[in-house]
């Protein structure tokens, strides 16, 4: 074998070699970007979910008074979109590659989320009804009709009439 030979033996091994050297480990960086895909996955289940408690708080907060009816009525409509937002991430993530004891945990939680919306709901839309009820079957007063009025309006005559 010549000379050359033997270096162009060297450097096709040494290429070799060094190629196998700079190819990273796909296996693990598959691994590692779906464990990520997982986690921001779950993050974002949280998000929503905070979010969908936040409204909740909201909503219970305007019921204190009949007149935010109308806003009560548009923060429920808002609610129900975000826990259907909540409902969406949480099927993604169910379909992650995750231990069925986290599958069950979650889906666990899922529902419980779910039953605590649904009642929600029901109290919220049925508080609705009343004050809508409550709304109907009250006249309008108008200024001139308020006891405070009243009392603004003088008569001619003198309530204490000279006895003669």
């Amino acid at each position: 074998m010549s000379m050359i030979d033997e270096l162009d033996g060297e450097v096709s091994e040494a290429a070799r070699k060094s190629s196998q050297e700079k190819r990273p480990n796909i296996r693990i960086n598959s691994e590692e970007m779906e464990s990520e895909h997982i986690q921001r996955i779950k993050n974002s289940k949280r998000g929503h979910l905070s979010t969908v408690t936040s409204r909740k708080n909201e909503i219970t907060d305007l019921i204190s008074d009949d007149t935010n009816l109308k806003l009560v009525k548009e923060n429920l409509q808002n609610l129900s979109q975000l826990f259907i937002k909540y409902s969406e991430v949480h099927e993604a993530y169910q379909y992650c590659e995750i231990s069925f004891e986290s599958k069950t945990t979650e889906q666990n939680q899922y529902e419980t989320e779910e039953l605590l919306h649904s009642n929600f709901a029901i109290r919220i839309n049925e508080w609705i009804s009343e004050v809508d009820f409550r709304f109907s079957f009250q006249p309008e007063i108008s200024p001139q009709d308020s006891v405070s009025h009243v009392g603004m309006n003088r008569s001619n005559r003198s309530s204490i009439e000279p006895s003669c």
